[in-house]
């Protein structure tokens, strides 16, 4: 009924203004670029609608003709992608029973079955929304740190109305106060 109506070529109801990618286990750093907020794009991409990322702007999510694909740019409507969603039947990658795919782990060929990953419909609010800067961030780590890491830029953050300050000038490694050096300027 309503779940083959969703799935009908024939049956293109409006495509959402955002779509949010996310999850999945054991991605690789390409596939997990891919994550994230896409938002709609004017042109059309094998006769479907086709999203952008939201931070990645060589990100698309695009439909190939055979499936939906997280992909670059260049691949852009190609069969070629991070992620991939077989379902042609579909009008819409949120609107897919299908689950998403992955390419393999250090593999050139194969796609492994990420049953967590998920491509929901979002609002414009709420793609503004998730935009914006959070007022307070905790930053913590799970696991103990390297010893060439500090362990002081652990803590909670605030959100700061006003610029970060500049960085301060190197100090002159041949001054022992760290006053900056004559340039050679002066009167003898």
């Amino acid at each position: 009924p309503d779940t083959e109506r969703r799935r009908q070529p024939g049956h293109m109801p409006r495509p959402p203004s955002a779509l949010l990618v996310e999850g999945g286990e054991r991605l690789t750093s390409s596939a997990l670029s891919s994550l994230g907020w896409y938002t709609l794009d004017e042109r059309k991409v094998a006769s479907r609608p086709v999203w952008r990322h939201a931070v990645h702007a060589d990100r698309w999510l695009a439909f190939d003709g055979e499936a939906w694909l997280c992909q670059t740019t260049d691949c852009l409507g190609q069969a070629r992608g991070m992620l991939q969603l077989s379902d042609p039947k579909c009008g819409s990658p949120d609107r897919s029973l299908m689950p998403w795919k992955s390419p393999r782990e250090h593999s050139a060929t194969g796609w492994t079955v990420q049953p967590t990953l998920t491509c929901t419909a979002k609002t414009a609010e709420e793609l503004a929304a998730a935009m914006e800067p959070p007022e307070a961030l905790h930053l913590k780590s799970a696991r103990p740190l390297p010893l060439d890491v500090s362990v002081d830029c652990l803590g909670w953050y605030r959100l700061s109305s006003s610029p970060a300050p500049p960085k301060p000038a190197p100090a002159d490694p041949a001054s022992s106060e760290g006053e900056p050096r004559d340039s050679g300027g002066g009167s003898d």
